[in-house]
């Protein structure tokens, strides 16, 4: 069908596994997934041996080159050089978070990116999520905003992965979700802090938190300041005053329980 997406996907990790290739899979008659790439190239195998796709790379640069009209790229760590990669080809890019690890890529990724930001969306679901449309459809209702508070309860992958459709080393491993030591060791110069402050901010910002911060913004405005932030290993809790209202999140860890609890609840100024 010469009408449907040509699309790629870097990284064949839990994500894609779980998501974006049965997603694709799903619509042949809108996507036809063209090629996948992994640095673990048994896994890059395995993923295109299951969803049928053809060609296969070790890195995300080799899958750029070939042609396509869209990439979704789900690699564990930085991902602003890969999108520069699509976007000067051409190529609409769907990126999950984090989209860079510092502001100062952020700044520089939009002015390379330029008029061409349209091209790239990131992976913040949420959004879209039926319950948080009926949010913003109250929120508006209720005219001048108060507070917006947020609560999550989230628990680690490794506690629900054996009922996911994923390789069965996905499903041995205790932590899916981690990095290469180098990569802690990077995002530990980024920050310009202990390897603890590194830890904390990949394992509760950059794989969780980013998401009610996305999500908060879309109601109460952009974030002003933050008024207070304590983070440990256990959970995390931060006042940050937004355009609209002031917003209070709380992140809990609850290892062993196989779920993921989110409530949100909204004041207006009248009460």
């Amino acid at each position: 069908m010469a009408d449907r997406l040509r699309v790629g996907v870097i990284g064949c990790g839990l994500i894609a596994q779980v998501q974006h290739l049965p997603n694709l899979r799903s619509r042949p008659d809108l996507f036809e997934v063209v090629a996948v790439a992994d640095r673990d190239m048994r896994r890059a195998r395995n993923c295109a041996e299951r969803f049928g796709v053809a060609s296969v790379h070790e890195d995300g640069e080799g899958l750029l080159g070939q042609e396509m009209d869209a990439v979704i790229i789900c690699t564990s760590w930085d991902h602003a050089s890969l999108v520069c990669g699509a976007a000067d080809r051409g190529i609409g890019v769907l990126v999950e978070k984090p989209l860079c690890l510092d502001l100062a890529t952020a700044v520089e990724l939009e002015s390379r990116l330029g008029a061409r930001q349209d091209r790239v969306m990131l992976g913040y679901m949420r959004r879209y999520d039926e319950a948080f449309t009926e949010l913003e459809a109250m929120a508006e209702v209720l005219g001048p905003l108060a507070l917006l508070r947020t609560r999550t309860a989230e628990t680690a992958a490794s506690a629900y992965l054996r009922a996911l459709p994923i390789d069965e080393e996905l499903k041995a491993d205790e932590d899916p979700l981690r990095v290469a030591s180098d990569d802690y060791s990077l995002l530990q110069q980024r920050l310009d802090g202990s390897p603890w402050q590194a830890r904390l901010y990949k394992n509760i910002i950059l794989d969780s938190l980013v998401h009610e911060v996305n999500m908060v913004q879309a109601i109460a405005g952009r974030a002003r300041s933050v008024i207070f932030a304590e983070l440990s290993d256990g959970g995390a809790s931060v006042v940050m005053r937004c355009e609209r209202a002031t917003v209070q999140l709380a992140w809990v860890a609850t290892p062993g329980a196989a779920r993921y609890v989110q409530e949100v609840q909204v004041l207006g100024a009248g009460g």
